[in-house]
């Protein structure tokens, strides 16, 4: 491993796993079958800056080899790619440049505008993981399925929600609902959305009036690349099939639960659950639901046969903090919902928790989120189930 435009990595050279859709690591198979990992390297240039490369990692051998696609987009530059089939379909640089590789050449597909707005600064100070937000997949003939920000040519969404599905801003109903208003709301608010790049433009496929799309609310169908599925926070998470068939198989989630799900030593009645994803790893399937009550998801493995669901146990996959949080569901807190407008004239999403039925508060706490670019969710973790247990 040693291109002519980048320096061999060192021991010494710091290393970062970009991770894919799903967070975990990207994967490839050898001709032998044996695995493949993609790996970056930050490491020091001859001329003393810090640089970036990025390589394919043989489990078996512990060699390494150049993951470089073409001259022109040099690995020095990539924020993301996806990986189908074994190779490199996609590329976002850090410079928001979006590339599909096409039957003879890499293509260019335009501008991610979120990805624009952090530029290389998305880059400094990594970690040893590089997760994706922007680039959801790679989808036929040549396209790109990004999270991105309308734009008034993007043209209206193909989906979005129905009225009865949102939670409405003071401001209240519309005089007209359509895609039309959905758009103007998104473009107004700037709302992350789905979109479909290709040559010919880009394109908005789901688009929320009050919400972001994020990489990890879409679901997608592995042979394909396509989105089926799109879940979003409103004030509550849901979740949005784009497809026929997901939406039949939503109501097979709802209707085979288990009577009990136990998390973290509590048990859940599966009645309260809503199903909001499923992600496929290979011949098992993982499928979050909300639970009215907490901040975290509630994890089932499932196997999954068309619309046939066969549940793996009643335990949810654990997380971290998970079974915390989960204590939280024992004191039945009530929760609302409401929108408080800012100074910029739009409204921010507020939760109030509040003691269980008979139970009287005595304080009010307020927990301020991590930041600007950060929001709470719906639910209640451990930290509010250790203040409302006083």
């Amino acid at each position: 491993y040693n291109p002519p435009y980048m320096p061999k990595p060192v021991s010494d050279a710091s290393l970062f796993v970009p991770l894919g859709i799903d967070d975990l690591p990207t994967l490839r198979f050898d001709g032998d079958g044996e695995p493949e990992v993609l790996l970056g390297f930050v490491m020091q240039s001859y001329d003393g800056n810090s640089t970036r490369a990025w390589s394919w990692y043989s489990v078996a051998t512990g060699g390494l080899t150049d993951a470089s696609v073409d001259v022109d987009l040099p690995t020095d530059m990539w924020r993301e790619a996806v990986v189908s089939s074994g190779q490199i379909e996609a590329i976002i640089l850090v410079n928001g440049s979006v590339y599909r590789r096409g039957p003879d050449a890499w293509l260019s597909l335009g501008v991610n505008m979120l990805a624009v707005s952090q530029g290389p600064s998305a880059l400094s100070g990594l970690g040893t993981t590089l997760r994706r937000k922007y680039l959801v997949s790679s989808g036929p003939d040549s396209s790109v399925f990004a999270i991105d920000l309308l734009k008034a040519d993007s043209g209206l969404p193909a989906f979005f929600p129905k009225l009865e599905d949102l939670m409405m801003p003071r401001s209240g109903m519309p005089t007209t609902f359509d895609a039309e208003w959905v758009l103007k709301q998104s473009l107004e608010r700037q709302t992350a959305a789905l979109v479909h790049m290709k040559l010919e433009g880009p394109t908005a496929l789901f688009a929320h009036p009050f919400a972001d799309v994020t990489l990890r609310g879409v679901m997608v169908e592995p042979s394909t690349g396509c989105p089926q599925m799109v879940t979003v926070e409103d004030l509550k998470p849901r979740a949005f099939a784009l497809t026929a068939h997901n939406r039949e198989l939503f109501v097979s989630l709802r209707q085979g639960l288990p009577p009990i799900i136990s998390l973290g030593g509590m048990e859940l009645s599966g009645s309260e659950l809503e199903p909001l994803l499923v992600k496929q790893h290979q011949s098992l399937s993982i499928v979050s639901f909300w639970h009215p009550a907490l901040d975290d998801l509630v994890l089932l493995p499932a196997v999954i046969d068309g619309n046939a669901v066969s549940w793996m146990g009643t335990v949810s996959v654990p997380l971290t903090g998970g079974a915390l949080d989960a204590s939280a569901a024992a004191l039945q807190p009530r929760i609302e919902g409401h929108r408080i407008e800012s100074s910029s004239g739009y409204d921010l999403p507020v939760y109030l928790l509040l003691p269980g039925s008979g139970a009287e508060a005595s304080a009010l706490v307020v927990r301020v989120h991590d930041g600007p670019q950060q929001r709470d969710h719906w639910g209640a973790d451990g930290i509010d189930a250790w203040l409302l247990s006083w």
